[in-house]
């Protein structure tokens, strides 16, 4: 995980939003997202390792590698809205970052974006 971390942080010559922003997207290119509702997220190693895991679980384990850099992250979960022709709501987890100046930022790995009006939260917790 740490040569993971070190090489998006060499490709983004250490600039905090562009290295968010790139490790959001590479969980989102390397991982395969799948559906599981019920259970405690996996361990971030586990996650790591398999390359697959829930909304919940790429998002703790982003989290875990936001905090070894001793950056502020935390939980949120909520809705992410999917324009159809018959919206959807799905329930959702991602993270959010503290960054001094700007507040908390939402960062979504199972999709690879930064949070939009189309992520709803309800509740956020730094566990």
């Amino acid at each position: 995980i740490i040569q993971f971390l070190n090489k998006l942080l060499k490709k983004t010559n250490h600039q905090t939003v562009a290295f968010l922003s790139e490790l959001t997207k590479q969980i989102h290119k390397d991982f395969t997202v799948e559906t599981r509702e019920e259970g405690e997220p996996f361990k971030p190693d586990y996650t790591f390792s398999e390359k697959i895991g829930s909304c919940r679980d790429l998002s703790w384990m982003q989290i875990h590698m936001l905090r070894h850099l001793g950056i502020a992250a935390r939980f949120v979960s909520g809705y992410f809205y999917m324009q159809a022709d018959k919206p959807v709501f799905e329930l959702h987890a991602w993270v959010e970052v503290f960054l001094p100046g700007a507040g908390w930022i939402g960062f979504d790995p199972s999709h690879g974006i930064i949070t939009s009006c189309y992520h709803i939260p309800l509740a956020s917790s730094s566990f």
